[in-house]
């Protein structure tokens, strides 16, 4: 099933739903790097429910691990930053965004409602197919135990 996840900069970590990809369980990460709490744009503190790496395809029809945190949240966010962390190259002018990966490989992303979105496939069957409709983007701007790293991704994999 296809999803959209929002690209965004002001993000510090890669979140997603807790009711997404059922099929795959959430980690508790026993040192720390999950299970405390972030932020959001409003200064609303919400739980860090652990994190999943789950099976994705973009658009090449290349698969991908994308590792995200599981918290109460309307949407996927990949956060900027890991998205650079993991050997990626952001764009965004007034002509279009993309992201380059480190093989070469250019994603477009597309502008929809002031936010820009990557189209993505899942591979996991309890994907809803429109879930972000229409929510407000949740920007999950700080953990608040400062114990979020680049949590083990490899070069070139979706943070």
């Amino acid at each position: 099933r296809m999803f959209e996840p929002t690209v965004d900069s002001g993000a510090a970590v890669c979140v997603m739903p807790a009711g997404w990809f059922t099929g795959t369980p959430a980690r508790v990460d026993p040192n720390g790097a999950t299970g405390g709490g972030f932020r959001t744009a409003s200064g609303q503190l919400i739980a860090d429910l652990g994190r999943k790496t789950v099976l994705i395809e973009d658009e090449h029809g290349e698969r991908k691990r994308m590792t995200c945190h599981v918290a109460p949240v309307k949407k996927v966010l990949l956060a900027v930053s890991k998205l650079v962390d993991t050997g990626h190259s952001v764009h965004f002018t007034p002509d279009g965004a993309w992201v380059s990966h480190p093989m070469g490989r250019i994603t477009p992303l597309a502008r929809q409602n002031g936010v820009y979105v990557m189209k993505l496939r899942a591979h996991d069957v309890n994907t809803p197919e429109k879930k972000n409709a229409g929510s407000a983007a949740v920007k999950v701007l700080a953990a608040v135990d400062n114990k979020v790293g680049t949590m083990g991704f490899r070069q070139g994999d979706w943070p």
